[in-house]
């Protein structure tokens, strides 16, 4: 469960979230995001040891994606509908 941790983390775009790749191409999106975001979620509620940051991050991408007015979440753009 560490190492699974360790590789999620590494996949993060430094300073923001995730997408498909490992090592991380800069691009990020919503879904992979809260998919990492939940593992992490996991990974400390089994005391395993997460960089606070990562979920900064995804927070801050959330933040990115999520138009104002309608409340919708973006993919890989703002407010976005859904693939």
């Amino acid at each position: 469960a560490e190492r699974a941790a360790q590789t999620v983390l590494r996949a993060r775009n430094p300073y923001k979230a995730w997408r498909y790749e490992l090592p991380p191409n800069g691009e990020n999106d919503t879904s992979m995001t809260l998919w990492m975001t939940l593992a992490l979620d996991a990974a400390r509620r089994a005391k395993i040891e997460v960089d606070r940051a990562a979920f900064e991050g995804a927070l801050r991408l959330l933040d990115e994606m999520t138009d104002l007015d309608t409340g919708r979440c973006g993919y890989t753009e703002r407010g976005q509908p859904p693939a």
